[in-house]
């Protein structure tokens, strides 16, 4: 089990990744884990669904620069979930 389902780690697992990425490493993988734990739980509350056509464009093999999104597009027709006004 680990940080999504129990949302703690073991001590011994702490450690290990402490040791092997730095304090402010395994901070960093923690906030991503959790920001896209929240963007997916937000998406799949509202059930949104991505367009299934999603293309990168991926550097040179050897280069250390990201990935560009070429095309990413959510459907026109908004949320299934009807949301009531306040």
């Amino acid at each position: 089990m680990g940080i999504i389902q129990n949302h703690r780690v073991p001590d011994d697992l702490f450690e290990r990744l402490k040791t092997r990425l730095g304090l402010s490493g395994l901070v960093e993988i923690v906030a991503a884990i959790g920001y896209w734990t929240f963007v997916a739980a937000t998406l799949n509350t509202f059930e949104v669904a991505a367009k299934r056509s999603l293309r990168m464009d991926f550097p040179p093999k050897g280069t250390a620069a990201v990935p560009n999104v070429v095309t990413a597009s959510f459907p026109q027709r908004g949320p299934r979930r009807k949301l009531a006004p306040h």
